[in-house]
């Protein structure tokens, strides 16, 4: 059954603050908010973070992959490493990176 809840005031204490509650109030189905989705995030790939090359840096890579991706710290440079292991990137020592996808 949804349904929504309804905040009320039920008058005021002895300090002249409002006394609240909450009225439970049916809700047509058809009105009624989808449930999210629960359980863990997709998890992301080493592959796709190099969707989101071209970058100047690595910083902005790993900026570009937490708000695009919602790849933490830790993930991103644990896929960075994997994706130099397998020779598809490799960060110079400027701080740049090279893209030589195989």
């Amino acid at each position: 059954m949804p349904f929504t809840l309804e905040q009320v005031t039920l008058g005021t204490d002895n300090r002249n603050k409002p006394v609240t509650s909450c009225v439970v109030r049916q809700q047509d189905s058809v009105m009624a908010a989808e449930r999210n989705k629960a359980g863990r995030k997709p998890s992301s790939k080493p592959e796709d973070m190099l969707k989101l090359l071209p970058k100047p840096s690595v910083n902005c890579w790993k900026a570009a992959a937490s708000e695009q991706l919602g790849i933490g710290r830790t993930k991103f440079y644990e896929h960075k490493k994997i994706l130099e292991d397998r020779g598809q990137v490799r960060a110079k020592e400027n701080g740049e990176i090279d893209v030589s996808v195989r």
